[in-house]
């Protein structure tokens, strides 16, 4: 929709055809019989999900663990902010 309106004016090239939109969306899954079979490979590790299931099941350590942002916190991070903010501005050239 895009395209038609700007095509005229400017030689717009979209990021992504229809195929790679396509591509996106598909899910690919590889089988690893076939490189044990032609290269006799072996993995060290089983490669699954369970694993993953597995430390979501577990709760955090403290060290895991977040904690809350506290008031002071933003305070200094706004600080911090402006500090940068006015630094670079005043490396900035003066107009006039």
């Amino acid at each position: 929709m895009v395209y038609g309106l700007v095509h005229n004016f400017y030689d717009f090239q979209p990021l992504l055809c229809r195929a790679e939109v396509y591509k996106t969306g598909q899910t690919h899954y590889f089988s690893i019989e076939k490189a044990r079979k032609d290269l006799n490979y072996e993995p060290q590790f089983q490669n699954d999900m369970h694993t993953v299931s597995e430390e979501y099941k577990t709760p955090p350590t403290n060290s895991m663990r977040k904690h809350g942002t506290s008031c002071s916190s933003i305070f200094i991070s706004i600080l911090l902010g402006i500090l940068i903010f006015s630094l670079i501005m005043s490396l900035l050239p003066t107009a006039g």
